[in-house]
């Protein structure tokens, strides 16, 4: 929390890193100051644990589908 975040919302902030945070389980994320700001994925907060099986296996694939659009294009 020292260190390392503070580098990478320093990095994301001049624009040379992509944060791309993902909620797996239910948790506080919405209560942390620097990571409220930064939309999270699912998009909607949702954890991915609270998904049926098959909607969460396409939400993955939005995600990995969003991911590769990101990586494909230069920051």
């Amino acid at each position: 929390m020292q260190q390392e975040v503070p580098y990478f919302l320093q990095r994301r902030q001049q624009g040379d890193l992509i944060v791309f945070p993902i909620i797996v389980t239910d948790c506080f994320w919405d209560i942390i100051d620097w990571l409220k700001v930064i939309q999270v994925r699912p998009k909607d907060g949702k954890p991915l644990a609270e998904f049926e099986e098959a909607q969460r296996d396409k939400v993955i694939k939005e995600m990995v589908r969003e991911i590769y659009s990101l990586l494909a294009t230069p920051i």
